[in-house]
């Protein structure tokens, strides 16, 4: 049966689907005869044969084969029919995993030329293991002129799967439906508002997002960064805390750089990325990176050693970040950028007078407990049982333990966004729980992660060479009125 795909402009998506934990054998999936394969964000198919629509709005899909009202996806390398029926205001869903009987090969009765995503723009589910860098994020070089496309983006990638979460012109495509359809966005934990701040002309030229946990080392790094691209302030003007009256978060901005407090464990950072996410949406802000750079304790590596985080995992070793929504868990991979790593860990000096290394970190939900400290007020295991367990993590591969990579990783990875996460550690946990390094030392070590960074950013600087470096954190007010009362509601603590 002939069908047509359009693509349906500036569609948001919905929501996620719990997938199936079953996965096809790889035998199966390769003997499908998968050939032919479409990104999409939204589909809708029309049928010429009969009057039902279907309508598929899965994530990290590649359209396969549609036919009536079924769509044969990939998702994760998996064959799955995904059957939508579509009534004006109601969308009924079923998801399930194809039987081994109904597996088919793809036709091409499909027609694309409608779809507005550059046809070169492919999945990787035909290239399973073959190179781990193409998932959501861009991969073009960060350091070459990137080739342009019909529609006037820079994709580059063949594999990546980028257009969900990207216009045309590179800015930011949020995965929720219902922004777009507010009179105003309130980021109540920011003091900013969409309506309220032309958050556009004071954040459009972003490109890099730093974040640390405390208000103090982010002005510190915010005055870092400034003195190594060159940024110079205007005459008579000093580094402004943009969210000052948010009284919970701490922002500077510092020409194409933001840099953020996150404050302390999962919910803090998970509520800040959800509204800088958001705020990079409605800065248009073009392919934002977002590094995190924080302490963390060492399991055999000694203090102010620099750890760049090449996969995430929590206390369970489970590698995905699991949020209860509308009362079902719903688990997000936490992945972060394979390339960034190794670009950032290039930047490494050999004359630096520590060690810069790349390994697993661990993501706590508790400093003393949570962590197998034995300094907590409560402890329910022995010294051994502690070192076992430790020992443990090391085998594994984990380098450190900190409290803020799972949600980081898990939510810049759905975002698309890419991102790196940088830590020094404070001690090394085979040898002890307590932090005991002098506070001069422990400044200077907790300096070595900004300097990482700082010299990807100065690098990507110098290379491109266009970036602008106007803004320099000042507010610039849409609406005095909605100022006002963004202001107000910010300010309250309850």
């Amino acid at each position: 049966m002939v069908c047509e795909v359009h693509a349906i402009s500036k569609t948001r998506s919905s929501g996620t689907v719990e997938e199936p934990d079953v996965t096809l054998p790889e035998t199966d999936v390769q003997t499908a005869g998968i050939s032919r394969q479409i990104n999409i964000e939204h589909v809708l198919i029309d049928n010429n044969a009969t009057s039902s629509h279907s309508r598929t709005t899965l994530y990290n899909n590649t359209l396969v084969e549609c036919t009536d009202n079924i769509a044969y996806v990939c998702l994760h390398n998996e064959i799955r029919k995904d059957t939508f029926i579509y009534d004006p205001g109601k969308i009924v869903q079923q998801l399930h995993q194809i039987p081994s009987t109904e597996q088919k090969s793809v036709t091409s009765e499909c027609e694309s030329d409608s779809l507005i995503i550059p046809s070169r723009m492919q999945d990787n589910c035909n290239n399973k293991g073959s190179d781990e860098d193409h998932d959501n994020f861009y991969h073009y070089s960060d350091y070459d002129e990137c080739e342009g496309n019909e529609n006037g983006g820079a994709y580059q990638c063949k594999k990546c799967n980028v257009a969900q979460f990207r216009y045309p012109d590179g800015t930011v495509r949020l995965r929720n439906p219902h922004i777009e359809l507010m009179d105003q966005d309130i980021l109540y934990h920011l003091a900013l508002g969409s309506e309220s701040h032309d958050l556009v002309e004071m954040f459009g030229d972003v490109k890099f997002i730093c974040m640390g946990g405390t208000p103090k080392r982010m002005e510190s790094f915010a005055y870092y960064i400034m003195k190594e691209i060159g940024h110079k302030l205007p005459t008579g003007t000093t580094l402004q805390d943009i969210s000052q009256y948010s009284y919970r978060y701490s922002m500077y901005k510092v020409g194409p750089v933001l840099s953020v407090s996150h404050g302390m464990g999962v919910p803090s950072i998970g509520i800040l990325l959800h509204e800088v996410i958001k705020l990079m949406y409605h800065a248009k802000a073009k392919d934002p990176i977002f590094f995190r750079i924080g302490t963390c304790g060492g399991i055999g590596l000694e203090g102010g050693t620099v750890v760049i985080s090449d996969d995430a995992v929590d206390e369970m070793g489970n590698h995905y970040y699991e949020v209860p929504m509308l009362g079902k868990p719903v688990r997000r991979p936490a992945k972060l950028d394979r390339r960034l790593v190794r670009e950032l860990r290039a930047l490494a000096d050999p004359e630096d007078p520590y060690e810069t290394t790349t390994g697993t970190t661990m993501c706590a939900n508790d400093f003393y407990e949570g962590q197998g400290r034995t300094d907590g007020a409560f402890c329910d295991y022995t010294e051994a049982e502690k070192m076992t367990y430790l020992t443990q993590l090391q085998s594994n591969g984990v380098k450190n333990i900190e409290m803020e990579v799972v949600p980081f990783a898990a939510l810049t990875h759905h975002a698309g966004i890419k991102a790196a996460v940088v830590c020094v550690t404070l001690l090394d946990r085979m040898k002890g729980d307590q932090v005991c390094a002098p506070k001069e030392v422990m400044n200077e070590w907790q300096i070595r992660p900004q300097k990482l960074v700082g010299r990807y950013i100065k690098r990507y600087l110098q290379t491109k060479g266009r970036i602008s470096f106007d803004g320099h954190g000042s507010m610039a007010v849409k609406s005095p009125r909605r100022f006002k009362l963004v202001q107000q509601e910010s300010e309250t603590f309850d």
